[in-house]
């Protein structure tokens, strides 16, 4: 698995071949097992500046046969396919790419002009009934709201890329939200101390016991600032509702976030307790933008 990423200081980032300016100084994550291929994937990601990303090039590779795919944005619904890749591992590796983009994904192997493959969803996306409206284009499919098999002769699979795509306009950001990921939307007179004091006691947080996220939903955001020495991290103001009385800081670290045009957010985030010169205060920590 290679993934090339141009920044804007034209540093290129590929996984499968070289990292070129490779912090960790460790050029070789080349695999020619898909799985493996794809744990270098998350490796590589975490080694790149992923706020100053413009363009992703998704390479998946097998036994040495590549099939590439190109995208100035993320398509809404991600359709990779490679010759002879094992049947085993296409739905593990459709999941990780819904883990990492946050998009459904459907992973396709061909073998003698014949594509089989799996698809995995997250969110409020039925990527069965998706594939259901495009099955003119497969010999076969089955499955279920989350996850699907499907198989289709390999000339079908870029106009079936592109009709499934075409029908996944009409989905909305919110359809992209994991409800398992959330526990709800909280009025902003509710966040204050005794909520925090009540999160607490449900302490520690970790791997087992995560800490309570949280769902912010179109705010409209009054200011963005950047803040550190680097300007790496990004203060957020913002109202549940425009005409909202009360307003909340959002903290995102290591993320600089850029204004949007009709100033609205969707995101989740935790709370937690902030010290700093005796003043403690309530501190709202964003973790995922929608």
């Amino acid at each position: 698995m290679k993934q090339n990423h141009t920044t804007k200081n034209n540093q290129k980032w590929e996984i499968g071949i070289t990292v070129e300016k490779d912090p960790c100084d460790n050029p070789k994550l080349c695999s020619n097992d898909v799985l493996h291929a794809y744990t270098n994937l998350n490796l590589a990601f975490l080694l790149a500046p992923l706020h100053e990303i413009e363009e992703y090039t998704v390479v998946a590779e097998c036994e040495g046969k590549p099939i590439v795919k190109s995208w100035d944005k993320v398509p809404n619904i991600i359709v990779v396919a490679g010759e002879d890749w094992h049947e085993g591992v296409v739905g593990i590796v459709a999941s990780r790419l819904v883990n990492h983009f946050e998009k459904p994904a459907i992973v396709l192997s061909i073998k003698d002009g014949i594509a089989k493959g799996s698809a995995r969803s997250l969110g409020n996306i039925n990527i069965y009934k998706l594939i259901k409206d495009n099955g003119q284009f497969l010999t076969k499919f089955g499955g279920h709201k989350m996850a699907a098999g499907l198989g289709l002769e390999e000339k079908n699979i870029n106009i079936f890329n592109k009709s499934i795509n075409k029908s996944a306009l009409t989905l909305t950001s919110s359809d992209f939200i994991s409800k398992d990921e959330v526990l709800g939307i909280l009025d902003a007179q509710d966040i204050d101390f005794e909520l925090l004091n009540m999160l607490e006691s449900f302490e520690p947080y970790g791997e087992a016991n995560l800490r309570p996220k949280f769902l912010l939903k179109d705010a409209h955001i009054v200011d963005i600032k950047l803040m550190g020495s680097d300007k790496s991290h990004s203060k957020i103001t913002l109202k549940q509702h425009p005409y909202a009385r009360k307003t909340l800081e959002l903290i995102a670290f290591r993320n600089v976030v850029e204004m949007p045009g009709d100033k609205k957010i969707t995101c989740n985030y935790t709370i937690s307790k902030n010290e700093f010169n005796s003043k403690v205060s309530l501190q709202l920590l964003l973790h995922k933008i929608y």
